[in-house]
């Protein structure tokens, strides 16, 4: 009877323990969920690295993700930079300040 109480308290015990470490396993998916759904369906401003998000996806056990060179962009058909803006105006065009108050204004004086 004492040896299978015994037995009965470690097997809670390890079912305890297995317990706390599941809850925290599931809190953890729970805001990765959160995050992607967040990054899914909130605002585009920032865009979402491939490589951050193997990071953040690694497995619980401690596995650390795959450090290979991240692969070179793909060719899209825009161009990432934006050309320089030409002068408007030519810098030796000579330019008249005029100032013209409406008759509105005028009449108020």
């Amino acid at each position: 009877m004492q040896e299978e109480l015994r037995n009965l308290r470690e097997q809670n015990l390890k079912l305890t323990e297995q317990v706390t470490k599941l809850s925290a396993d599931n809190k953890l998916l729970s805001e990765k969920i959160q995050f992607l759904l967040k990054r899914l369906f909130g605002s585009k401003s920032e865009k979402l690295n491939r490589n951050q998000l193997e990071f953040f996806l690694a497995g619980l056990e401690g596995e650390e993700p795959d450090n290979d060179p991240p692969p070179p962009p793909s060719p899209s058909g825009r161009k990432s930079r934006r050309r320089e803006r030409k002068p408007r105006l030519p810098e030796d065009l000579p330019t008249e300040d005029q100032v013209i108050i409406p008759d509105a204004v005028k009449n108020r004086s």
